[in-house]
């Protein structure tokens, strides 16, 4: 980790960052800037979208980047709330990670042992010995998961 980000358009220039583990610790800093953004936002805690609608109330413009979904295909932590309540979007694409597929890849296929992983893993994965976990883009016809459901079967009925 460090403490600036950098721009390929400017590369002798170093922008300060400062590093937090919660999203409320942006409340112990410094604040005296006018756009505060937030990198890797999947892994902050639940309590971000409030955070981000706090620092939108004090006037702050607020950058939110992260992944939508997680590897089970699911909305990752508080990331569905923050992209329907966002002013602009700016949705980015990969292009599908397996061979011979140029689709859109919207999806994350989490690789264990070079293996899916089960719908059951934990949603985040701490390094261990012996297991060779990796993560590729992918697009919805090459995306595999084994649900403990019938995914086609909706989980709620009005």
């Amino acid at each position: 980790r460090s403490n600036g980000i950098s721009s390929k358009f400017i590369p002798d220039r170093i922008y300060e960052t400062n590093l937090i583990d919660h999203p409320l610790d942006i409340f112990k800093l410094d604040l005296s800037c006018h756009i505060i953004a937030f990198d890797e936002a999947q892994f902050f805690s639940d309590s971000l979208f409030d955070t981000v609608k706090k620092l939108i109330s004090q006037n702050y413009h607020v950058i939110v980047c992260g992944l939508d979904k997680n590897f089970r295909a699911e909305g990752f932590n508080d990331m569905p709330d923050i992209i329907k309540s966002a002013d602009e979007k700016l949705h980015l694409k990969a292009i599908c990670e397996i061979n011979d597929c140029d689709y859109e890849a919207t999806l994350t296929q989490r690789l264990i042992n070079n293996l899916p992983a089960k719908y059951g893993s934990p949603t985040v994965l701490i390094e261990r010995e012996n297991i060779s976990e990796r993560y590729e883009a992918r697009c919805e016809k090459c995306y595999q998961m084994e649900y403990p459901f019938d995914k086609n079967i909706p989980k709620l009925v009005l």
